[in-house]
């Protein structure tokens, strides 16, 4: 049997009321327990390691400061997620000036349908495609196609609106889309000229 790891681990209530209570062990298996996947889930709003690294710290930081806010509503796992996620847009925000190294991986082909190529099944590591996007866009498509967050929750992550995020995340895809099929184009040129 698979073991649970992560998010999906559900605490005995008694971990995390010695939490609340103060009790040190507790703090540590939930740090434990969390931190990986808390830091991957920052890398990959982020797309910076070192930024992520400070929202894990920040974030559990936060968590062992208020964790007698967590009111039993909802899962802890979750609670502990939307606090990375805060966190996350929390120093986006903060650092929008901050950009990420970006390819040159633009391409301007036009289309009409986003899905018109199979451009999903690109044999191409997705987080260096990921690249291309901009922090903000880069967010909101984690948050809503990885995470599950709803464009209202995001909406209001960012202190915008629900069709912030809905327009956010439909140009992401466009970026995205317009880069596999230009990746897919090269990558059938390069084969084309190797067999001249």
């Amino acid at each position: 049997m698979r073991e649970n790891t992560g998010f999906t681990v559900v605490f005995d209530e008694d971990v995390i009321q010695s939490a609340i209570c103060g009790d040190h062990a507790s703090f540590e298996k939930i740090y434990n327990q969390y931190y990986r996947s808390s830091l991957s889930l920052a890398f990959r709003i982020t797309g910076n390691a070192a930024l992520a690294q400070d929202i894990t710290q920040e974030s559990f930081f936060n968590i062992f400061k208020n964790i007698q806010k967590y009111k039993g509503e909802g899962s802890f796992s979750g609670w502990v997620r939307r606090i990375i996620c805060n966190q996350s847009i929390t120093l986006l925000t903060k650092n929008s000036k901050m950009l990420t190294d970006q390819d040159d991986l633009i391409f301007n082909l036009e289309s009409k349908d986003l899905f018109e190529t199979d451009w999903c099944d690109a044999k191409i590591d997705l987080v260096k495609v990921m690249k291309i996007l901009s922090q903000e866009s880069r967010a909101v498509l984690v948050l809503h196609e990885v995470e599950g967050f709803t464009h209202k929750e995001i909406g209001k992550l960012f202190n915008k609106s629900e069709s912030f995020s809905k327009s956010v995340l439909s140009r992401a895809y466009v970026l995205l889309k317009d880069s596999f099929v230009a990746i897919d184009y090269l990558n059938i040129n390069k084969s084309i000229q190797e067999k001249s």
